[in-house]
């Protein structure tokens, strides 16, 4: 295969920019097999985090042609090698050394959130899709990719009022765990800022572990659409209902009551009427109404053996 044109960045907070490299590509090579090449033959004194190689310890996060990944999970035959590959430290984090970022404001955030506390007199005993449930949380690897394309932290730099995306995730863990006796909302609401989340997706198309995907798309209690195209298919509003928001405001939406079919099941609820540029979301009581669940595991719908009353 043909040598391969790598422009690395070096420096500090201070004082740096991309210095170029040629590395000679074998069949299989991924981004973190360069920046070896590099350190071995070219430029001992590069400095690169990394751990476990296997895409698990998540230490080897930085931007590749201006994304964020895991240098350990980027194959070289997937990137264009007609063209310099530029490999970056994350943009969100001060720049200890060339790809190495000082990345420790994440455990003071982690600091701040209350551990498991079972409740008084807990019987231990959980059903196997509440393990499963809490389990989708606990895949985070902290490569903190998510935390670096939030754009709450990557550009209005609100590090002081915001947790980000990582810790949410760990919250929601916690929240969910049907054993925990603790509340941690007010924390959400008053420190970590949960209200200057607007769902842009960044986390989603960012975790390596697709674990923000799992949130934002099964999150919703209600239905959603545009409310454009509910009128289009001739849905008015039947009537208006309180909701309380992620950041603890409440507002009032219209809603329409609809007759819904997927899966080859049908059921009746209610649809809220959203905003025009907001993404359909099939909430979970219209999945739960017909004995469908979703699989953690493999992040998918599933049928139960039968509906659960309690």
């Amino acid at each position: 295969m043909p040598d391969a044109t790598f422009k690395v960045f070096r420096g500090d907070i201070n004082n740096g920019g991309l210095v170029e490299y040629i590395v000679p590509i074998a069949p299989g090579m991924v981004v973190l097999d360069a920046l070896h090449y590099i350190q071995a033959h070219q430029a001992p004194d590069l400095a690169v985090r990394w751990n476990c190689k296997a895409g698990k310890c998540g230490s080897c996060s930085a931007e590749v042609n201006g994304h964020p990944r895991l240098t350990c999970k980027t194959r070289l035959d997937a990137l264009p090698l007609d063209e310099p590959i530029t490999v970056q430290p994350m943009k969100s984090f001060p720049v200890l050394k060339d790809l190495v970022t000082e990345v420790s404001w994440n455990y003071r955030i982690n600091k701040k959130i209350p551990p498991f506390t079972a409740k008084p007199n807990v019987e231990w005993k959980m059903d196997q899709r509440e393990v499963d449930r809490v389990q989708e949380f606990r895949k985070c690897i902290e490569c903190f990719l998510c935390q670096n394309v939030c754009h709450v932290l990557r550009d209005h730099d609100k590090k002081e009022q915001f947790g980000g995306p990582r810790f949410f995730v760990r919250i929601a863990g916690l929240e969910m765990h049907p054993l925990d006796g603790i509340s941690r909302t007010e924390l959400l609401k008053k420190e970590l800022g949960i209200g200057f989340c607007n769902i842009t997706k960044c986390c989603t198309e960012a975790c390596p572990e697709d674990i923000a995907d799992f949130l934002v798309d099964t999150g919703a209690t209600d239905s959603l659409a545009p409310s454009t195209e509910l009128r289009k298919i001739g849905i008015e509003p039947a009537g208006r209902t309180a909701y309380e928001l992620a950041n603890g405001r409440v507002e009032e939406y219209s809603f329409g009551l609809v007759e819904i079919s997927f899966m080859g099941e049908v059921t009746a609820g209610r649809v809220i009427f959203g905003p025009d540029e907001a993404e359909p979301i099939l909430g979970m009581t219209a999945l739960e109404s017909v004995g469908i669940t979703i699989d953690p595991a493999t992040r998918t719908l599933k049928r139960l053996p039968a509906i659960p009353l309690k």
